[in-house]
């Protein structure tokens, strides 16, 4: 019986274990949530008054994931189903009908069939009204085993595996009933036009999403990942490991502090960089395999999970526990591939040992990349292979972990290579953060390693950072099949900027200055 199956109602419904949003396709991560779900199923099918109350009642993806589990070994039709649930019927109503159907699907049946009566649970056909289910004869007797009514059951049956599907394939934008208005939408849906190129406005989105940054992430990461990449179309259970990414999406966006800049909006910034400069790359990208290209893309999403805000040379400097615990070396880039690679687990397990094994390489390899210490040595060491072999082609197999290593890094720094106000927005954040930690370097007596609050010449500093970071995109233009002039001629624009802006406060200066000497 399915009542037995789902255990005892008193079991607790475990919120910590399981976290879902409406039109999630989250799976649960362990045997005692699945537990907590079929109790709530259980408490759920008791209450429930019967077939025409059931008919309204609304399963989550969670549920129906447990259910199917139940039933997943299934063969039998929908015919042999009703046949089973209503063979000793005589004359029964249609609630006792609904009893035995809700059940009977415990029982063997096919796994379609199973998951729409579970999505359903009661759906009947319209020929219901003429007492297709009632008391004025049973199906055992005849009176629903007529060909016509069958066929409207399975009709019936069919339309709620198309209404699944359809949401199954539906954006992440229309499974958001109610948070956004048809406007804010419309908005998102136009900046998605540019999703896939180097020009895309990230913060139309965020704005878009009144400024909740997870939200506007897990969209951009949806919108990427499962949309546009189909990067798990060719995957076996597809439907089912699509929740485990949105799942691993949500929880990782999650995870990200509220920092002015090192937030789940970067982490979404960065994996779009690193889209579009895959496709703006089409050999070096046509050469990665589709695990690969997934595990890029997320490690991108999740490259400063658990940011806390602070430079790792804060960190060495005031000994923080991250510092201690990784020796010194890349502590925020250790904690950012410990934590993501934990939350990965559920989806990464799906995969064949050795695949795993690549991808946690590939996925660590990846995050260190970030790490500005190792920016100098990056160039270098691309300098020296290209010194060895002119001919260093992204393409080869053998190159494609250090060229991932170099998109990733140059995605992270890519701001200043956008159009002025996405970089200006974007400068305004990383600021604040820094003159926080300057404040909190003050205060604790240590050396200051980023610039105070009123003591920084802006100029003068970007245009610092970036001649500091122009040659990784110049060195990475050289290898064959990567082209990086873009980012050059964006980053080239953004100094003419600043050199304006200083050559203009020079000339006022001056100006001033003489005005002053007249007097």
């Amino acid at each position: 019986m399915f009542l037995e199956l789902c255990g005892s109602p008193d079991v607790p419904y475990d919120d910590d274990e399981w976290r879902e949003e409406p039109g999630d396709e989250a799976l649960p991560r362990s045997a005692m949530a699945e537990l907590g779900i079929k109790a709530r199923l259980n408490r759920r099918l008791r209450t429930c008054g019967g077939s025409k109350e059931a008919a309204t009642l609304s399963l989550s993806p969670s549920e129906v994931h447990v259910l199917t589990r139940l039933t997943e070994k299934s063969h039998e039709s929908v015919t042999e189903m009703t046949r089973k649930a209503t063979a000793t019927a005589t004359t029964k109503s249609s609630e006792d009908f609904f009893d035995r159907l809700r059940n009977q699907v415990s029982n063997d049946v096919d796994l379609s069939t199973a998951e729409s009566i579970m999505s359903a649970f009661g759906a009947t056909p319209k020929s219901r009204r003429q007492s297709v289910l009632s008391t004025s004869g049973s199906w055992a007797e005849g009176g629903g085993r007529s060909p016509g009514r069958r066929a409207s059951f399975r009709k019936a049956i069919k339309k709620v595996i198309h209404t699944n599907r359809l949401k199954q394939k539906m954006s992440a934008l229309d499974r958001l009933p109610g948070r956004l208005s048809g406007d804010q939408k419309a908005i998102v849906r136009q900046a998605f036009d540019r999703v896939s190129a180097w020009d895309f406005d990230i913060w139309a989105v965020y704005d878009s999403c009144g400024g909740d940054e997870r939200l506007a992430a897990q969209l951009v990461a949806e919108e990427i990942v499962l949309e546009r990449r189909k990067v798990v179309e060719s995957r076996e259970g597809k439907e089912g490991f699509c929740g485990l990414l949105r799942t691993f999406f949500r929880e990782v966006l999650a995870k990200y502090e509220k920092n002015p800049y090192h937030g789940a909006l970067h982490g979404a910034d960065v994996l779009q960089g690193v889209h579009a400069l895959l496709a703006s790359n089409a050999r070096f990208e046509g050469a990665l395999g589709e695990d690969t290209l997934l595990i890029v893309l997320v490690d991108a999403l999740a490259h400063d999970v658990g940011h806390p805000g602070l430079t790792n040379a804060f960190l060495v400097e005031s000994s923080h526990e991250l510092a201690v615990r990784y020796n010194d070396h890349s502590p925020l880039e250790n904690m950012h591939a410990r934590v993501a690679l934990d939350l990965a687990k559920p989806w990464l397990s799906t995969m064949d040992r050795d695949v795993q094994k690549r991808a946690r390489f590939t996925w660590i390899e990846l995050v260190l990349a970030t790490d500005m210490k190792e920016h100098a040595a990056a160039i270098f060491g691309l300098e020296h292979e290209l010194s060895k072999n002119p001919d260093y082609d992204a393409a080869e197999p053998g190159n494609h972990t250090t060229c991932l290593k170099i998109f990733i890094h140059a995605a992270d720094l890519s701001n200043p290579t956008k159009a002025w106000p996405t970089y200006e927005r974007w400068t305004k954040c990383i600021m604040e953060e820094f003159y926080a930690q300057a404040d909190k370097e003050k205060a604790d007596g240590h050396k200051l390693t980023v610039p105070l609050r009123g003591e920084c010449k802006m100029d003068k500093f970007q245009l610092g950072f970036l001649g500091f970071i122009r040659p990784l995109f110049v060195t990475a233009t050289k290898i064959t099949n990567v082209d990086m002039q873009d980012q050059i001629d964006g980053l080239d624009a953004i100094a003419k900027k600043w050199q304006d802006k200083a050559a203009a406060e020079a000339a006022g200066d001056a100006a001033e200055d003489a005005d002053n000497v007249r007097r």
